[in-house]
């Protein structure tokens, strides 16, 4: 797929698996992105069946941007997704991604930012629920010079699933200047939920505008629950009203290129975690 001029509405890649026997389902797309064109790019990933594996390349030219949205649903099936974006002299990518359910989901994003002056401005949402098993793994790598790259992602599990989210901000030799941050903050909602976050920064130059990283849990304490409770409100309504909040700030992020994709994603993803 190429994309030569400005687009009016986001380009969008449905993926959808119901398979029930355990197969592996492949598909693979590339998406060329030219000199000086402003893009939104939606993909969306549905696996109810079968063993979804989905490659998705991109290859961002000079003086361009992208708007991407990457939504990643599964039922309890392994599942398995590569992004990866190549960005070219001072083009840029906002991308946010959400990552829910999967019995065995491994979904990886690499940005590579060869360009000069090449940025990336990321936000990720992992939400585990029942029994699901996700591995949220981002690479930024830098590559050009007076490069930026900021990536944050948080986590939430509920019931008895396991989710962790990896990262590598990496700012190699060439890429003198460069400055790149990777975050992660989970929310361990209950007993027999467990979340991880492990942010890495690798720097080969000492030529650098910055390089951080940072982890955090930001789970409720017992003290909070009571203090909640004791007021009327149930164990599970707070955990309803915690999820229902990082839900809604990383939908309230999305650029308004992606309105129409944000109602669907909302509705979605509150009829997946909240309680019935």
């Amino acid at each position: 797929m190429e994309v030569n001029d400005v687009l009016r509405e986001p380009l969008r890649i449905g993926v959808a698996s119901s398979l029930s026997r355990q197969v592996l389902l492949p598909t693979h797309y590339t998406v060329l992105i030219n000199d000086g064109v402003n893009a939104s790019l939606s993909i969306f990933m549905l696996g109810a069946g079968g063993c979804p594996s989905t490659t998705v390349e991109i290859y961002l030219g000079r003086n361009s941007r992208l708007n991407l949205l990457i939504t990643g649903v599964h039922e309890q099936v392994p599942a398995y997704t590569l992004i990866k974006v190549i960005a070219a002299d001072e083009s840029s990518v906002t991308a946010r991604t959400l990552i829910m359910g999967g019995s065995m989901n491994h979904h990886r994003e690499d940005y590579l930012m060869q360009g000069v002056r090449s940025s990336l401005n990321h936000l990720g949402l992992e939400v585990g629920y029942g029994t699901s098993r996700i591995d949220y793994q981002v690479n930024a790598i830098h590559t050009g010079e007076y490069g930026t790259s900021y990536s944050r992602v948080l986590g939430i599990a509920r019931d008895k699933s396991f989710i962790i989210h990896r990262a590598l901000g990496r700012i190699i030799e060439t890429a003198r200047w460069s400055d790149t941050s990777v975050e992660g903050k989970v929310f361990v909602m209950n007993e027999g939920a467990h979340a991880a976050s492990v942010p890495i920064i690798m720097v080969d130059t000492g030529d650098v505008n910055g390089a951080r990283h940072s982890a955090a849990d930001a789970s409720p304490d017992e003290d909070q629950v009571n203090y909640l409770r004791l007021r009327g409100i149930s164990k599970d309504e707070v955990t309803d009203l915690i999820i229902h909040e990082v839900v809604s700030q990383f939908i309230d992020s999305l650029p308004s290129e992606f309105t129409r994709d944000a109602e669907v994603i909302r509705s979605l993803a509150m009829s997946k975690v909240l309680v019935k």
